[in-house]
């Protein structure tokens, strides 16, 4: 990580991460032949945009509703039904 006070230095961190994102990174890393750093940095800076980019842009609407970007979530009616319950309909 760069910091103003510091351009060409980065900051050493430990990390938990799944074996297949791990996994992942290093296939990357050597079908590039650059470090796991680099790597990891990049998805990590991808993944910082493209959730600024997605808050930031107004919701499309049809009618008075609201739609949403697509999610890695399945919603049940069970789910449904849980939310119903926490606010209290």
């Amino acid at each position: 990580m760069k910091h103003r006070h510091q351009p060409d230095k980065s900051v050493r961190t430990t990390l938990n991460i799944d074996d297949d994102v791990l996994n992942a990174i290093k296939h990357e890393a050597l079908r590039r032949n650059v470090s796991l750093s680099e790597v990891a940095t990049e998805l990590i800076r991808a993944g910082l945009r493209s959730s600024a980019d997605t808050l930031t842009k107004p919701a499309t609407t049809i009618g008075r509703f609201a739609i949403r970007p697509p999610r890695d979530e399945i919603i049940t009616p069970e789910h449904l039904r849980n939310l119903m319950e926490q606010e209290g309909i």
